[in-house]
């Protein structure tokens, strides 16, 4: 859920600071193409008018940061309050899709899917690394499965509630991409076959001698590599599940250009693992720009 503010006791309402809201593109789209009220956008989402209703209290005249998750954000007042619906005035564009968050670096998270509530902190601690993507996947020792009968379009909506709240929380300018579990065999090829930017392929290793990721990643990206230099780089960080890889998949991802690297000398638990390389890559990365 989005910060809550509260104003200073001399402050008028109009002096809060701005909570942050992802709406629906679409939302912006119709109220683009009315020509009568191309400045005004109305939210008629549920749960985002209670939050900002009955959760952060804003009233009319109240203004808020509101965000198409596409790099667009306008500065808003409410204007009218109805039963289901907020109607906001855009007063002023604070940001263009052209506005590059993540300028020269992205770091896309493989993570496994894992069981009870970890794989949805991971989520959420992953979308405030600000990292750009982040694509679940299935394997052989997987503890939690993707069942046929399982309820994926509320799963995945959940998840990406998830993602809009942690990105208002740590406002971020864009919303990382959430693809769809798929199976490991998958998601290499997938992988595989995007080519818009040269990848660091990194593959989290335990129990076996592998470089640190600090010192390789500072080496690979650093002013004075071929990649440090590039127009733009994805660093893709493979986390194992609770059960690791077999042997044939540690193969299968070998085969399509993924380095072993190390963390250190503890065993982490997969989602402590993916939060803390992705959290080095970010970090080492943003030093490129």
């Amino acid at each position: 859920m989005s910060k809550r503010h509260t104003s200073d006791n001399n402050q008028s309402s109009h002096h809060k600071s701005l909570s942050h809201f992802f709406l629906a593109e679409e939302i912006f789209r119709r109220a683009a193409g009315n020509t009568h009220i191309s400045n005004e956008v109305v939210l008629d989402d549920a749960a985002i008018v209670h939050q900002m209703l009955h959760v952060l209290r804003l009233a009319p005249g109240d203004c808020a940061k509101l965000l198409d998750g596409q790099g667009n954000m306008w500065k808003a007042k409410i204007n009218l309050v109805g039963r289901n619906s907020i109607t906001f005035e855009l007063l002023e564009q604070l940001a263009t899709a052209n506005t590059k968050e993540q300028s020269r670096c992205q770091v896309v998270t493989l993570l496994p899917l894992l069981k009870g509530p970890r794989f949805e902190w991971a989520l959420e601690k992953l979308t405030e690394l600000n990292v750009a993507g982040i694509q679940p996947f299935t394997s052989t020792r997987t503890v939690v499965k993707v069942k046929e009968r399982e309820d994926s379009d509320g799963r995945q909506k959940r998840w990406q509630n998830i993602i809009r709240e942690a990105a208002e929380q740590s406002e971020r300018l864009l919303l990382p991409e959430l693809a769809a579990p798929l199976s490991l065999a998958a998601v290499l090829e997938q992988q595989a076959h995007i080519s818009s930017k040269p990848a660091l392929n990194l593959l989290l290793s335990e129990r076996i001698e592998a470089p640190n990721i600090v010192q390789f990643l500072s080496s690979a990206v650093g002013n004075s590599s071929p990649l440090g230099n590039a127009d733009a780089l994805r660093i893709v960080i493979l986390s194992g599940p609770e059960g690791g890889f077999t042997a044939e998949e540690k193969e299968l991802i070998s085969a399509h250009g993924f380095q072993n690297i190390s963390l250190g000398k503890t065993i982490l638990r997969g989602e402590t693992a993916a939060i803390l390389a992705a959290g080095i890559a970010y970090a080492i990365a943003s030093t490129l720009d």
